[in-house]
């Protein structure tokens, strides 16, 4: 019998498919008021470096398509992310729960990362100094959580 979700997980997966599906329209929607020529590349700093083509922005687009697609599938086999070491009959439905939920938050993270890359560069907008340290602190964050509560729940 396969686990049902938990909710937690399924929040996170419902705000990570509204923003899937924002950019896809954001990008149907306004394309022909994108300017020719769009934000290509970012420096450590935010700052564009390197300017694209419009359609640079659809390969940013299928980068976002194959981490929603990826990561769903991941969602729907915990037990390859699990930590068999670790897992028992007692302790494996909380431990799954944990997995995915730190699936959904990565699906989470990573989609968003993409989508504020492909607004800001569609929009010839800095990403901001703020980002790179900004991600990486959320995502080391978010990893550390969810390896605490793996663990915790292994007790």
């Amino acid at each position: 019998m396969k686990n049902k979700k938990n909710l937690f997980a399924r929040i996170l997966d419902g705000i990570a498919l509204l923003i899937f599906v924002g950019v896809n329209l954001f990008l149907a929607l306004g394309w022909g008021r994108f300017p020719q020529e769009v934000a290509g590349h970012y420096n450590l700093a935010g700052e564009v470096d390197r300017m694209a083509g419009k359609p640079s922005l659809l390969i940013y687009l299928l980068i976002a398509w194959i981490v929603f697609i990826l990561l769903s599938v991941a969602e729907r086999f915990p037990k390859f992310f699990g930590g068999k070491r670790i897992m028992t009959e007692e302790n494996e439905s909380r431990i799954l729960g944990q997995v995915e939920a730190m699936l959904a938050m990565v699906k989470l993270l990573a989609l968003g990362i993409l989508t504020y890359a492909i607004v800001r560069s569609a929009l010839v907008l800095p990403l901001g100094p703020w980002f790179l340290p900004g991600v990486l602190i959320l995502t080391f964050i978010c990893m550390i959580f969810f390896i605490i509560r793996i663990f915790m729940s292994a007790e």
